[in-house]
């Protein structure tokens, strides 16, 4: 199981953004959001987020209370074969 572990690991982030991409297919429906983007402004991508879905961005939705900056790019440094394998 250790041996898989990154493979499923890179399965499991890889799937919700192959699934998430095919909404460009959406047109002006379909709104992306790096999560790098996130982490750098929560409070204003979140802002930018519920406007597009018209939703009111209430005072409590501003707290930015966790965001978890320690794992971005933290997968850049695999080789390509370990990659490859979460892309099936």
């Amino acid at each position: 199981m250790e041996a898989h572990r990154t493979g499923l690991e890179m399965q499991h982030r890889v799937t919700p953004v192959t699934f998430g991409l095919r909404g460009r297919t959406c047109g002006e429906r379909y709104r992306a959001v790096r999560y790098e983007d996130f982490c750098a402004d929560p409070i204003a991508q979140g802002a930018d987020l519920f406007a597009f879905v018209d939703v009111p961005f209430l005072q409590e939705s501003r707290a930015a209370k966790s965001v978890n900056r320690t794992r971005i790019g933290t997968g850049r440094h695999l080789p390509r074969e370990e990659t490859e394998v979460a892309r099936g």
